[in-house]
């Protein structure tokens, strides 16, 4: 008997697919974050102080998936639902897909590829900050690394 418990906790330890600590799909809320410049010009007149450049406004998405990170991403680039652009909700990443991702010590690298549509010079911070403000529910990202169609330079572009 001591000897098949033995080979049980052997084979438990080396086969790690045969144990459930497996990494599951598992349903989960995250916050993807828009921009809502109806939602904006109210904030920015209701604070007495200098107002920041710009807000992102969570929304709450349900997703299943055992790279949440990306998952959560996946979401964010599809855009606004149809009942969200009727509340005000946009985003920048609008016509870009997700080409590359990966989390290298803790930071998220970023590919995006599609047809980048800069309306402004808020357009290229509020586009990272939407990537950034996402991400960053997650322990596991601490920063953003951000190419679109290659050029890492996309926020000085108007």
């Amino acid at each position: 008997m001591k000897h098949f418990i033995i080979s049980c906790l052997f084979v438990f330890a080396f086969f790690p697919g045969c144990t459930s600590s497996r990494h599951e799909a598992m349903e989960e809320t995250v916050s993807i974050y828009f921009v809502n410049t109806s939602l904006e010009a109210v904030d920015m007149k209701s604070q007495a102080s200098t107002p920041v450049p710009f807000v992102l406004y969570p929304v709450k998405r349900t997703i299943r998936s055992a790279v949440r990170e990306r998952a959560a991403l996946e979401e964010l680039v599809k855009g606004p639902t149809t009942e969200e652009r009727q509340l005000g909700y946009e985003s920048m990443l609008e016509g870009l897909s997700v080409s590359e991702f990966e989390i290298a010590d803790q930071v998220a690298v970023i590919g995006l590829a599609g047809k980048l549509q800069l309306a402004g010079l808020l357009t290229g911070p509020r586009l990272r900050g939407q990537l950034e403000k996402t991400l960053a529910q997650f322990g596991t990202i601490d920063s953003v690394s951000l190419k679109i169609n290659g050029r890492e330079d996309f926020d000085s572009l108007k």
